[in-house]
């Protein structure tokens, strides 16, 4: 990873950057929203964005994102909510207190700001997450699991928290099923993972989201890729879509 002072401040502080330096930036910018958050006394995972682009595409074409997704406790949110609206992020969600059906809060820095060396402009992204779409655990129950099994991985510089390997194999697979077929991005992370994971990966990817009540989404996210339908049969999951999900 890259730290603050490997950001260039005419990189930093110009608003035209984009693509590679721009994934820089968030980089820096998560480390540093941890970083904030771990002084309130707040646990923060690091997931997806900077966490795929180094599992699934290091020393390949760099995987680009526009955004970084944090998740706290379900009993921290409100606090870790209120830590970076204190750093310049603004939450532009227009009834605060009002998450019906949503699993995050998307936060976007409102003025530049320092950190160290590097000069952040203001619009880079963050989710603030409390839960994942797809899992039909309670909040709490969500946040235990992935806390408990959570790795460390270097961002910017620093050791974060990272969700574990199956962990984060089954988010894609909650991810791919989420969104409409013309946003590309989460069949690419998926077809890559389906790639490139062993399938004892995958099998601890199916015992977790069978205790998290996420195996309908589950499957319905493999499904939408080939070598996912191939791993459906190999799991013997053809049963577990419900009609929801498919």
């Amino acid at each position: 990873g890259l730290g603050f002072a490997n950001v260039p401040r005419r990189v930093a502080g110009n608003p035209g950057i984009g693509g590679v330096a721009w994934t820089l930036l968030l980089d820096a910018a998560a480390a540093e929203a941890i970083e904030t958050l771990r002084a309130e006394g707040i646990r923060a995972i690091l997931l997806k964005g900077p966490v795929t682009a180094q599992w699934l595409y290091s020393g390949h074409a760099p995987r680009r994102y526009t955004d970084v997704d944090l998740l706290v406790a379900p009993d921290e949110f409100p606090r870790a909510l209120r830590a970076l609206e204190d750093a310049g992020y603004r939450n532009y969600v227009e009834v605060r207190d009002t998450f019906e059906g949503a699993h995050a809060v998307p936060l976007r820095l409102e003025r530049p700001s320092g950190a160290g060396s590097t000069q952040f402009p203001a619009g880079l992204s963050i989710d603030l997450h409390w839960r994942f779409d797809g899992i039909g655990v309670s909040d709490e129950g969500f946040w235990t699991v992935i806390a408990r099994d959570a790795e460390r991985m270097l961002v910017s510089g620093r050791q974060v928290e990272v969700p574990s390997e199956p962990a984060r194999a089954l988010l894609l697979a909650l991810h791919a099923g989420t969104f409409r077929a013309s946003f590309r991005q989460p069949l690419r992370d998926l077809d890559r993972a389906l790639e490139r994971l062993s399938g004892d990966t995958w099998q601890a990817a199916r015992q977790l989201a069978m205790r998290l009540d996420a195996l309908p989404r589950f499957v319905a996210g493999l499904a939408v890729r080939p070598l996912g339908l191939e791993l459906i049969d190999r799991l013997d999951l053809r049963s577990a879509i419900d009609v929801r999900s498919r």
